[in-house]
């Protein structure tokens, strides 16, 4: 069907129909005008995706050519190569300012050893984006992202949260559409502008191995509400979060991460801390109002140096989040429950640590850690809000056989 052709006999039928005392809002709420209106849709639409489709593929490995794209929601994310097919970058390939997008399953991007510097401009040094579909098995290894005004990487489907909701509010839908089975294996993530690697809401085994990510001015590593399986193991994180007060790892309302064999040292905050988020910033289209806790994560034989707090476990519990504008119902003004239980804290060494493990909701296992400070100050269980205004003290966590320990 020729483009000129459907709008001319689109054009003739609004003409008679506007005579008959319908208007165009009127006519576009009826049956006629919704298949009208998709019909040419469709004609330009699919023409507008040609054309950007034929823009993007032009170099001689079959990936994109590096112009600027949009994540599909009008929404600007800079200078990328988009990848078609598995990619084993070469010198001439790398251009600094420049990142890369993987929409497709089943992709290995070896760097080789390269830098690719965002030189404080390109937003996200590789965006891992299911754009709405499911979207798997993907490999980024032997990579360096410094200096990338955002983020050093990103995991998931950029959509606002609103856009998601009106696709599914089924949590299987969800997860369907969301990535899965994402490993970033020996990766630097240095000095972003906010996240070293953000893993989004409802993406499910992320591996993040032998990587190191260093001078982050936020997390270096976000593990967004609703996403599960993340595995954060053997990796470095050092200096991260001296830009916005942040730690090295925040778990929020996810659960069933593992967090092992790390070594963290010097990070703003502290290292690892889980909390749920109290549905932050009402009333903004991004607003998320969390269904979970950050349960059954298990954070075990990792090395904290330096720290100002190594593990806090429901970290927002004692928080006054009266200026977060929070969907959840408070305690008392500013205070809010927050949601961590049945996680495990086993085995970990922790070096000149001001404050080892702190604890603020029930049913925790602290077992067999190397404490910087005596036994009884190292793992400190707290007297929230909760407990004051609600009856609800911290109960049923298991805390033995942590000993100060030897630090070399």
């Amino acid at each position: 069907m020729k483009k000129n052709k459907v709008h001319v006999q689109l054009a003739i039928l609004m003409c008679t129909l506007t005579s008959m005392g319908l208007s165009s809002s009127a006519f576009a709420d009826t049956d006629w005008g919704q298949t009208a209106f998709n019909v040419l849709n469709q004609v330009y639409g699919k023409d507008k995706q040609d054309h950007k489709h034929n823009q993007d593929q032009d170099d001689n490995n079959g990936n994109g050519n590096g112009n600027k794209h949009d994540d599909g929601n009008g929404n600007d994310i800079g200078n990328v190569v988009e990848l078609f097919q598995s990619t084993t970058l070469k010198p001439s390939d790398i251009q600094p300012g420049r990142g890369y997008l993987i929409r497709h399953s089943n992709i290995v991007l070896d760097c080789k050893g390269a830098v690719i510097d965002g030189l404080g401009q390109s937003p996200v040094g590789v965006y891992i984006d299911s754009n709405g579909k499911p979207l798997s098995d993907v490999i980024v290894r032997n990579c360096t992202f410094k200096n990338f005004k955002y983020r050093g990487g990103s995991v998931g489907w950029r959509a606002k949260n609103v856009v998601k909701m009106k696709f599914s509010t089924n949590d299987d839908d969800l997860y369907r559409v969301h990535p899965s089975n994402i490993t970033f294996n020996n990766v630097k993530f240095l000095n972003s502008g906010n996240e070293g690697l953000y893993i989004d809401g409802y993406s499910q085994h992320v591996t993040v191995s032998n990587s190191t990510f260093a001078d982050n001015k936020g997390m270096a590593i976000y593990v967004e509400h609703d996403s599960k399986y993340s595995s954060i193991v053997n990796n470095t994180f050092a200096r991260n979060g001296y830009g916005y007060g942040r730690e090295a790892i925040a778990i929020d309302s996810s659960p069933h991460n593992t967090v092992q064999g790390n070594t963290f040292d010097s990070n703003a905050a502290g290292a690892v801390f889980t909390y749920k988020n109290c549905g932050e910033k009402i009333g903004d289209f991004e607003t998320f109002t969390r269904k979970q806790g950050a349960n059954y994560n298990n954070i075990n034989n990792n090395k904290f140096i330096n720290e100002k707090i190594g593990v806090w476990i429901a970290s927002r519990q004692s928080r006054d989040l009266s200026k977060s504008r929070c969907s959840d119902q408070s305690i008392v003004p500013g205070y809010y429950q927050d949601y961590s239980k049945n996680n495990q804290i086993n085995n970990n060494t922790f070096c000149g640590t001001k404050q080892d493990v702190i604890v603020e909701d029930d049913s925790n296992t602290i077992v067999n850690n190397r404490l910087s400070q005596a036994a009884n100050l190292g793992v400190r269980i707290t007297n929230p809000p909760r407990a004051k205004f609600l009856g609800k003290p911290i109960v049923g966590n298991v805390v033995d056989g942590n000993q100060p320990g030897n630090c070399q």
